[in-house]
């Protein structure tokens, strides 16, 4: 994968983080096919495309979480998550707390 499609991809992921996208179409982002890009991206970055896409929305999330008073919810959906719980579960698993508990340490709640 050069370096332009990864950058074109990484881009992509992130102006549309609080969408649901699929394996398909990042790698019709980059231009590539499903089993190429997988494999190139994971070569390029060290993560698979999913882990990759996961850190940046929980990176989102905490942002939100310090600069913004959003609740929780709002938070979940620009991060991509439909569910909170979902959002909660693989926010304590990157942080090691929820994300109320984030917010409260960080002085912002």
């Amino acid at each position: 994968m050069s370096d332009r499609r990864l950058a074109a991809v990484t881009a992509f992921m992130s102006a549309e983080l609080g969408q649901p996208l699929t394996l398909r179409d990042l790698a019709r982002e980059a231009g590539m096919s499903v089993h190429h890009f997988g494999r190139g991206f994971r070569a390029k970055t060290g993560l698979g495309p999913a882990a990759y896409l996961t850190t940046l929305r929980l990176e989102k999330a905490r942002d939100l979480l310090r600069m913004t008073d959003l609740s929780v919810a709002e938070i979940a959906l620009f991060a991509g998550y439909t569910r909170t719980t979902a959002f909660a579960t693989a926010f304590r698993r990157h942080n090691g707390c929820t994300p109320r508990d984030y917010r409260t340490d960080r002085g912002t709640a």
